[in-house]
């Protein structure tokens, strides 16, 4: 996803070693470190007992959600995170999307749509709409908000770009 908006990430395993100091000869190893050693740094949190935890009721709002929002906005998909959160809605029962940190509770959302910057991404110049300038905007509000009404007001947008294209 990372790459999609041009930006990279350490590996996890640089990431542990980065943030905990801590990284063994595997990744495995290094996991069992920071959860099973008494000096690794999840050993506090214990493991929950129910699921009205801070692992279900944190992050999913403000890490799986996000994620996804991010994912989607980038044209990447994420059917796992998707997947978490849908199992996390059906087993609590909650909509953790109400009040998640999306693109449009964060502000990124609002970002005016620029065409010339379409052409300047990797590739997007050999695109026949990018040659021809036939970019179109559909607003963030629609294709982000949670839910099937982000397919279907988005769908409608689409296809009213769709017939103003075609009439031209």
């Amino acid at each position: 996803m990372l790459q999609r908006w041009g930006r990279s990430a350490p590996s996890l395993a640089d990431w542990f070693g980065r943030v905990y100091g801590v990284r063994e000869a595997t990744l495995v190893e290094t996991c069992q470190r920071l959860t099973f050693n008494s000096d690794g740094p999840y050993q506090a949190t214990g493991t929950p007992k129910s699921l009205d935890h801070k692992f279900i009721t944190e992050d999913v709002p403000t890490g799986l959600i996000p994620m996804s929002a991010l994912g989607r906005a980038a044209g990447v998909r994420t059917p796992a995170i998707d997947a978490l959160v849908e199992t996390v809605r059906n087993m609590t029962g909650k909509d953790f999307a109400a009040d998640a940190r999306t693109l449009e509770h964060l502000g990124p959302s609002g970002m005016k749509f620029r065409p010339e910057r379409v052409a300047t991404r990797a590739g997007f110049g050999r695109v026949r709409a990018v040659q021809h300038q036939d970019l179109y905007e559909i607003k963030s509000s629609l294709i982000l908000q949670p839910g099937p009404a982000a397919l279907t007001d988005g769908l409608a947008d689409l296809v009213k770009i769709i017939h103003r294209w075609a009439a031209r």
